[in-house]
């Protein structure tokens, strides 16, 4: 492996740890204003967060907030937005209808 291709893994690792802090840190900041019964809608588009990376992130902002959150429902792609089984990076629309309680 040479060493540009070294620094570009490393690279991308750092920005899926970063892209998941920021998802953690954005959604802790929704949970602390959102009043009891409220909906939390939260999205991500990036591939370099995964969805269960996505999922995680929420779970760990809720549980630093003291909230307790139910998941009404997860979105993804659309019909029309096929995902390649060879490509499963192109799985990068997400999303959760959150109640916070």
């Amino acid at each position: 492996m040479t060493e540009t291709r070294r620094y570009l893994i490393k690279c991308v690792r750092w920005l899926m740890i970063y892209l998941t802090l920021f998802v953690m840190v954005s959604n802790a900041k929704a949970l602390e204003i959102i009043r009891p019964g409220g909906i939390l809608f939260t999205f991500s588009c990036s591939q370099a967060v995964s969805r269960e990376n996505f999922r995680k992130s929420v779970f760990v902002a809720a549980a630093n907030t003291g909230r307790r959150v139910r998941i009404l429902q997860q979105l993804g792609h659309p019909a029309d937005h096929p995902v390649c089984i060879y490509h499963p990076e192109g799985e990068y629309l997400k999303g959760l209808v959150l109640q916070i309680e």
